[in-house]
């Protein structure tokens, strides 16, 4: 007959034992790839606490995380090993994110550099031998080309070595884009408008695009007189002059409402400040400005 006395499930088991100091050494000695196990310190091998990992992977997985230091005296090594009865076809992604966690942790603790984390599994499933592949990159729809994508430096696009030249030969909604940020700190934009407007009269006359143009330009860009600006984009494109025109103006009537309103909050904030050095009551305060009590309690720092 079998006892109804309670018994630990796997994954007690499991984090029991792997939880010792001298297990995980013997086991981490056995089963480290060479390569890595030779770059470990294991006199400063240390059982990581619960709050290093992620609080929303924790949920998901069922794991011990070791850190030792390597034998050359400078960074770190992760051993996280992971336990599973039940195979998972997307195990070794799941590893790979979980590392990625471990890594993200590392660098918010202070240090500088990416730790390695060494993913491992241990299984002991009734189905033999473990049925599916190790190799995170086989998770992916194209192995062949991920694991070309994830083992040569990213695509960049660096504006600051491209020329104006190039630039325009470019279709035009991206070389409106990289125009536009390439020079946008220059100080002044009347020395680069001209090349934008070439890149509109193409035909990027959108009103939405032209109005989020106009608007970042308006925020971001350098000018004596803007509106000087203004006028000469119109005169150049003049299939979209009243476009531009219409725009311009909407956007100077909202700066001026949000000049207004910046003023009335900034006289209500100037008579919060006066009614405290007066000892007035915080409530008092609130309900004669509609600040609120947080806005009111910045004030006394």
């Amino acid at each position: 007959m079998e006892s109804t006395e309670e018994r630990p499930n796997h994954d007690e088991l499991f984090k029991y034992v792997l939880t010792q100091p001298n297990t995980a050494k013997a086991f981490l000695s056995l089963y480290l790839p060479e390569d890595v196990r030779s770059l470990c310190h294991f006199p400063t091998l240390r059982l990581e606490p619960g709050s290093f990992i992620d609080e929303k992977l924790s949920k998901l997985y069922t794991d011990v995380l070791y850190s030792v230091e390597t034998v050359q005296g400078e960074g770190y090594i992760y051993c996280l090993i992971e336990h599973q009865s039940t195979p998972d076809p997307m195990m070794a992604w799941r590893l790979m994110q979980y590392s990625v966690s471990v890594m993200a942790s590392h660098l918010k603790n202070g240090h500088k550099k990416l730790p390695l984390v060494v993913p491992m599994l241990f299984y002991h499933g009734k189905i033999q031998p473990y049925p599916y592949s190790m190799q995170w990159l086989d998770c992916f729809d194209q192995p062949e080309q991920a694991a070309r994508l994830y083992s040569q430096p990213f695509p960049l696009v660096d504006l600051s070595v491209r020329s104006d030249e190039e630039i325009l030969t470019h279709p035009k909604e991206v070389a409106m884009l990289e125009w536009v940020q390439k020079h946008i700190r220059e100080r002044d934009m009347q020395a680069w408008i001209n090349g934008l407007i070439v890149i509109l009269d193409t035909g990027y006359n959108k009103k939405e695009q032209l109005e989020v143009l106009l608007r970042y330009l308006l925020h971001n860009g350098h000018a004596q007189n803007f509106t000087q600006i203004i006028h000469h984009m119109a005169n150049q494109l003049p299939e979209d002059k009243n476009m531009v025109m219409t725009i311009a103006e909407e956007l100077k009537q909202e700066g001026r409402r949000e000049g207004r309103e910046e003023g009335r909050k900034e006289a209500k904030l100037e008579t919060a400040r006066a009614f405290l050095q007066n000892g007035v009551s915080v409530e008092i305060i609130i309900r004669s400005t509609g600040l609120s009590r947080e806005q009111i309690d910045a004030l006394r720092h």
